[in-house]
């Protein structure tokens, strides 16, 4: 089950911004490109079972491939003006530490970890991405320096 949640975290932001893009796409009246998406995730999905890949982590990623080209197609349907709304270069420095994080992850090739040392390693890994934020945003700095 640990591995399917990890497997399926990384499907978290696609799906974040699919719905910010399809909620903007849907008030302009200009779904359609959404639907295609969604008609070739779906595509992909059945033929990754079709070709006989059957195991969960497998079609979660294959899923997760499958939402990211759906946020790609929704967030190009934006169009150029509406697609500065999004905050580009905040995204950029956290997208870095995450990768940074999951290639340090895949390379120290770890036994199986307990309960409580994969808890604290999340948290470190997730410690690690918010300072990469920090660090390269600006806008991020200014935004948690606020008080509420």
């Amino acid at each position: 089950v640990a591995s399917w949640g990890a497997a399926a975290s990384w499907g978290l932001l696609p799906q974040a911004l699919t719905s910010v893009a399809l909620t903007a796409l849907a008030s302009r009246q200009r779904m359609h490109g959404a639907v295609w998406a969604y008609l070739a995730a779906l595509a992909l999905v059945v033929a990754a079972g079709a070709a006989g890949l059957h195991d969960g982590v497998s079609m979660i990623r294959v899923l997760n491939a499958a939402l990211a080209l759906v946020a790609v197609v929704t967030v190009l349907a934006l169009g150029r003006e509406a697609r500065r709304w999004l905050p580009w270069r905040e995204l950029l420095a956290p997208l870095a530490g995450l990768l940074l994080v999951r290639l340090a992850l895949a390379l120290a090739d770890t036994p199986p970890l307990g309960i409580l040392s994969g808890f604290l390693l999340a948290v470190l890994a997730a410690g690690i991405i918010v300072a990469v934020g920090w660090i390269g945003s600006p806008s991020l700095r200014a935004a948690l320096g606020r008080r509420a």
